[in-house]
């Protein structure tokens, strides 16, 4: 939520987050610690290689 807060708009514009976030399975994530995390380090990722 954090980046949310932060980068709202500048992520919301951005079409690699988008589609990374329409290829995830959110009920996966919020099911699974693991996979939560994994989440978000991908995103971070994105965040960085895109520049945001």
């Amino acid at each position: 939520m954090q980046l949310l807060n932060k980068y709202g708009t500048m992520l919301q514009m951005n079409s690699a987050v988008r589609a990374f976030i329409k290829e995830t399975d959110v009920n996966k994530i919020l099911a699974d610690h693991v996979q939560k995390l994994h989440f978000h380090r991908e995103l971070e990722k994105i965040i960085l290689a895109e520049n945001l």
